[in-house]
């Protein structure tokens, strides 16, 4: 080694040596120039493989050691800088007795371990660079985080979580990005930490340094600073999405859970024992089961027995095959009642990460709808046996006119086996004029929808003899509602037409003899009259005789009668003037039967207003709410109307006289197409048993003590009514008003 010795170099090399070694970086830079061109094998303290370099590699400029990024790397590092400095100390003590082929030898071993370190060197800056790869760009950030709370370190990441430059996140408080509701979370998991030196986790909210707020996840572990203070290793991460799935996700749970709170089929959650884990408040009113005690117990129970196996059945296809089909059928259940329900089941199960976690299933009551089904068939069956006794034919034609259906009184009346009517057409049994006139009244049937009724036309039998038919029909359609055909009654009414012919002799007939009847009858009124007139003239003057006298004696002999005289003497007046009004009532009764009629535009409502002005007018010591409708108007006899309308508003007005808030109404309302008026009052009211006495002559359903009266006055409206064509009806409860209803000109 021209120009250096092997002392010089030694030495060299052990300050070299220590040096780095101090710092941790092992690298020797003598200026070695030896060729030597022996390979020699290598392998690579990270394991990356075998490698042949040459000895003797000039190095122009030292290479600054790099921290290695792994305790592994370091470790090879620093064993191989103290074999080498173990090797150099040993060629110093022993350099006078080496011989040069030993000194060779060594100086190349040396070149080797210097080499060696260059290589690692390499590596360890390398795996430092890929180090900080990773941590500035791992998925999550990480935080140093001082006793103090400050920031001490940040990688890439936990910046770009915080929208803040690493320059400007350094030593500030952590808290600072903490949102002030949920820094108090914050604080308690720190002081756990720092207390008990285990790691610590927790959610809170975040916030960027330009305010946008966030969900985050943050680990934390105790570690030591450089100060030789405890410090917090921070791992955040941003979890705002997976808040905002469980938000979503609860959302879609409440909507579920309030679909199926709300739903009227039960709906119930079976685990793999049976048992239920969730049950609607449906089942309450389906079954009169409480679900407090429903949670936890089996499904099975209050199961009709018939049923236990389908059920059992469909159980083990759901819980044994992560594909099988809903399951669909009808069970029972007993209601807490004892009867039995039946339900319409829907049953599929409930998979999640490919495991069958629980069955759901659906029941709908249809307890009804079963009794209907069976109604209906039972209805369909007396329906055919009904067709097949009747007397009557039934009939279903299609559009051409020929017989697709019929029972057996249609083939008695037409005189036609089945077998010969199913192939006929209506032509084959009518003549010309009947064709025609059948065709057109069917064909209205298809035009219109309208049915046919009462249509009367001649048949022809199969003997030749005419019959006449009497047929209503109405459009036979699908299911989509096309019409296909029709259907319809018939009646045999050749009997009935001969009778009408006879009954056509017989009523020119009648009619003459009616109109002898008119003439006597009309007679007869005018005598009747002429005599009501006579008995209530003669009855009139001993009634007024009679009080006259009565009156004379209580006034002329009062200082000679005792009490139960007086008493007598007031009786008979009272009996004699109700005898006089009655003979009145009857009077005008008799009078509204025979009196002619002017039919006119009436106002109602000013009558009503009027006969309530006067009541009011009779006693103003009374306080009753009245209602009446504006503008109700109609025809009739003004008069007449008047003195209904008087007697129904004086019967409202006597009956509310013991109630403290009194009420009385008039007004309308329709039935149909049908104008009907009412006086309604919260009155005595009545038995309903009773309404058919209510307008009868002189009955009464309360005393004269209770309510005065003739019990007339309700007779009276009733003939008003039906000179008017109507009616008049009632309805009550005893203690609760009655409501009077009439209608006129029906």
């Amino acid at each position: 080694m021209k120009g250096t010795t092997f002392k010089s170099w030694v030495l060299a090399s052990n300050q070299v040596s220590e040096k780095d070694s101090a710092a941790s970086c092992g690298v020797l830079n003598p200026p070695l120039r030896g060729i030597v061109e022996t390979p020699i094998p290598l392998r690579f303290a990270f394991g990356v493989g075998v490698s042949t370099i040459k000895s003797g590699i000039y190095m122009k400029k030292p290479v600054k050691h790099t921290e290695s990024a792994t305790p592994q790397a370091t470790g090879v590092r620093r064993r191989t800088e103290k074999k080498s400095r173990k090797k150099a100390v040993r060629l110093s003590k022993n350099q006078e007795s080496m011989s040069p082929e030993e000194t060779q030898q060594a100086l190349h071993e040396l070149r080797v371990h210097q080499v060696e370190l260059e290589m690692q060197n390499e590596e360890l800056k390398a795996a430092r660079a890929r180090y900080f790869d990773l941590y500035d760009l791992a998925p999550v950030g990480y935080i140093t985080v001082s006793e103090q709370g400050l920031v001490l370190e940040a990688n890439l990441t936990a910046t770009t979580l915080l929208s803040v430059s690493r320059g400007n996140l350094m030593n500030q408080l952590l808290t600072r990005f903490i949102l002030k509701e949920d820094q108090d979370i914050y604080y308690l998991h720190r002081k756990k930490l720092l207390d008990t030196g285990k790691p610590q986790m927790c959610e809170l909210r975040m916030v960027k340094k330009n305010g946008t707020v966030f969900w985050a996840h943050l680990s934390g572990a105790a570690a030591r600073a450089e100060d030789g203070t405890t410090a917090c290793r921070v791992v955040m991460s941003d979890i705002t999405e997976s808040k905002d799935m469980d938000a979503k996700l609860r959302r879609e749970e409440q909507r579920f859970r309030a679909l199926a709170d709300q739903s009227s089929d039960i709906i119930v959650l079976l685990n793999r024992e049976g048992v239920i884990t969730y049950e609607n408040p449906a089942v309450e009113k389906a079954l009169g089961l409480k679900i407090e005690e429903r949670i936890g117990a089996t499904g099975f129970e209050h199961l009709h027995p018939d049923d236990f196996k389908l059920v059992a059945d469909t159980y083990d296809i759901l819980f044994s095959d992560i594909n099988a089909p809903v399951q669909q059928s009808d069970i029972r259940f007993r209601h807490i009642d004892g009867s039995w329900r039946t339900f319409e089941v829907v049953a599929s199960n409930l998979i999640h990460d490919k495991v069958i976690e629980a069955v759901i299933i659906n029941l709908r009551d249809i307890t009804e709808r079963k009794r209907m089904e069976e109604a209906l068939h039972q209805s369909e069956e007396k329906y055919r046996t009904l067709l097949e006794s009747v007397q009557e034919g039934y009939f279903e034609l299609d559009l051409a006119g020929n017989f697709t259906f019929f029972n057996d009184s249609l083939c008695r009346i037409y005189n036609y086996s089945k077998e010969e009517l199913m192939d006929m057409n209506y032509r084959h049994y009518t003549d010309k004029e009947t064709r025609k006139n059948g065709f057109h009244e069917f064909n209205k049937v298809y035009n219109t929808g309208e049915p046919l009724k009462g249509f009367t036309w001649p048949i022809i039998g199969k003997d030749g003899t005419k019959r006449y038919v009497e047929t209503s029909a109405s459009l036979l359609k699908d299911s989509s509602g096309k019409p296909i055909g029709f259907r319809g009654i018939l009646h045999d009414i050749t009997a009935r037409k001969r009778a009408e012919e006879e009954l056509k002799k017989y009523r020119e007939q009648l009619e003459g003899l009616v109109q002898e009847r008119t003439i006597k009858l009309e007679a007869s009124n005018k005598e009747l009259e002429a005599f009501s007139y006579s008995i209530s003239h003669d009855l009139r003057a001993p009634l007024r005789a009679i009080d006259g006298f009565s009156q004379a004696l209580l006034e002329d002999c009062e200082d000679k009668l005792d009490l139960q005289s007086k008493d007598y003497l007031i009786r008979i007046r009272a009996a004699t003037q109700r005898m006089s009004t009655l003979i009145e009532d009857l009077l005008n009764l008799s009078r509204i039967t025979r009196s002619e009629m002017s039919m006119e535009k009436v106002n109602l409502t000013r009558i009503v207003r009027s006969v309530i002005n006067e009541l009011q007018n009779s006693q103003p010591q009374r306080h009753v709410k009245i209602r009446i409708a504006d503008g109700l108007e109609d025809i009739a006899d003004s008069r007449l109307i008047s003195i209904a309308l008087e007697n129904l508003m004086s019967n409202a007005w006597k009956f509310t006289a013991k109630q403290s808030e009194a009420l009385i109404e008039f007004g309308s309302t329709r039935e149909g197409s049908k104008k009907v008026y009412f006086i309604r009052d919260n009155g005595a009211g009545f038995e309903m048993t009773y309404m058919d006495k209510l307008f009868a002559p002189f009955q009464r359903l309360h005393t004269i003590d209770e309510y005065p009266g003739t019990g007339i006055g309700l007779a009276t409206v009733r003939r008003i009514i039906h000179r008017h064509g109507g009616k008049v009806w009632a309805e009550g409860h005893t203690g609760k008003g009655a409501t009077f209803y009439f209608s006129i000109n029906e």
